[in-house]
């Protein structure tokens, strides 16, 4: 049994042509993706002070297709690879376990995170950037109360 458009009623054919289309559509957008791995590009440290003082815990992202990080105890952040390229570093607050600890149970180190000031929050607004570069070492410290 062969199948062709003719067999069936005129609006069915516009809607089968249009699925068809945008089917093609969905998937020709989709290809064009390539994973940043494929993009050169090196790995990133990235540590944020406060006063002079590391930020202990926080979430570090930066725009575009640079990723993002959790900061470790001693505010650094550590990504395996960042595209070359320029970023604006955006800085959020870490979240806070819902969880509440056992009775008798130590509360955790980060029980009450402070917040960063809003400006940190966007990449429109952040005066934080860094630009990541071949051949140098792209370890970068940034204050936020500078």
């Amino acid at each position: 049994m062969h199948f062709t458009f003719k067999h069936c009623p005129k609006t069915h054919r516009h809607v089968l042509r249009s699925l068809l289309a945008m089917t093609g559509l969905f998937v020709s957008i989709g290809c064009d993706h390539e994973p940043d791995y494929l993009h050169p590009g090196e790995a990133v440290s990235i540590t944020i002070l406060s006063g002079g003082q590391p930020v202990p815990a926080g979430q570090l992202n930066l725009s575009g297709q640079g990723g993002g990080a959790t900061l470790d105890p001693q505010g650094v952040a550590s990504l395996e690879h960042v595209p070359y390229g320029t970023y604006q570093v955006t800085l959020l607050p870490p979240e806070v376990d819902p969880v509440p600890p056992e009775p008798g149970s130590a509360p955790s180190a980060v029980a009450t995170p402070t917040p960063f000031p809003k400006k940190f929050a966007s990449a429109k607004t952040t005066p934080l950037s860094i630009t990541v570069a071949e051949g140098t070492e792209n370890s970068f410290t940034l204050d936020i109360k500078e």
